[in-house]
């Protein structure tokens, strides 16, 4: 998409500038997969192939790669403090007019970002946890059940109580009363690693396990670190359904931006109109007169 407004913009200034004489245009981006995508080296998905066609019919331009670090938009994109906008994103790259001084462009290859919108599904690499798989599959019935059964938040609490009961049969010192926050949120981490134990973690970004045991998505933000949940497990339509209440039946963008607070499941926007279309409560506030 910034890309194809770049071109946009691109396309309005060359019309603007036509009684000047404009021997090249060359147009910058720190993304080598929008710059693979625009090469046409393989066949890709319709969202891509429209938008590609799209800036190569607006102008017909030479695209280079810059480094990220190098990139002065990310100030805009990414958040900074006013003391970091200073000549760097107020002025620019100071080689940009010397040709000599330019970055030596990297090989345009697949990434795995790029291989996300191929049209024949790439061979990706996976993540399986090493575990005894019968056992994994004498569980996972018993478990998905639980998931399909009861909401979200209902799902949590019956897990922390069976972890509560667990804990008092192999100790003195029992536990009683109402559950506390740290059972609940213990046993949403059994719930989540029961769900990436028993799905293949096929993620674009790179997973890495925290201190819990989770696997978390570390990806270009910093600071942003959410947990992967596998879209086939009934585990992630529960939590879209949790924080599409918890938003009063928000709209796709807002309950986009609840889960992702947390939470990083593929294909989010799908499945959340997914979960709208088959909502009572949405289906009579969408009904068209």
């Amino acid at each position: 998409m910034a890309a194809q407004t770049l071109a946009k913009l691109s396309s309005n200034v060359i019309k603007a500038l036509s009684s000047w004489s404009i021997t090249e245009t060359i147009l910058w981006t720190d993304s080598t997969t929008v710059l693979h995508w625009l090469a046409d080296k393989g066949t890709w998905s319709t969202f891509v192939r429209n938008r590609a066609k799209l800036i190569k019919e607006l102008c017909n331009v030479t695209w280079r790669h810059v480094p990220t670090d190098q990139n002065p938009s990310n100030l805009g994109t990414r958040g900074a403090t006013p003391t970091k906008l200073d000549e760097f994103w107020l002025k620019g790259l100071t080689w940009l007019g010397d040709k000599k001084e330019w970055p030596q462009q990297p090989e345009v290859a697949a990434t795995t970002e790029a291989l996300t919108e191929a049209v024949s599904k790439p061979a990706r690499e996976t993540i399986m946890l090493e575990q005894d798989r019968d056992q994994l599959n004498n569980n996972e019935e018993w478990a998905s059940s639980l998931v399909k059964k009861f909401k979200y938040w209902k799902l949590l609490r019956i897990t922390a109580y069976i972890m509560r009961f667990r804990k008092n049969c192999c100790q003195k010192e029992k536990i009683n009363g109402p559950l506390q926050t740290e059972e609940i949120k213990a046993a949403e981490a059994r719930r989540l690693r029961i769900a990436q134990e028993e799905k293949e973690l096929r993620c674009p970004f790179p997973l890495k396990a925290d201190n819990t045991g989770l696997f978390r998505c570390y990806g270009r933000v910093a600071n942003y670190n959410p947990i992967f949940v596998p879209r086939e497990h009934p585990l992630a339509r529960s939590i879209i359904e949790h924080y599409h209440h918890d938003t009063l039946h928000g709209g796709v963008q807002t309950t986009m931006s609840k889960v992702r607070d947390w939470f990083w499941i593929p294909q989010l926007r799908r499945m959340i109109k997914s979960v709208r279309t088959h909502c009572n409560k949405c289906k009579g506030i969408m009904v068209k007169p």
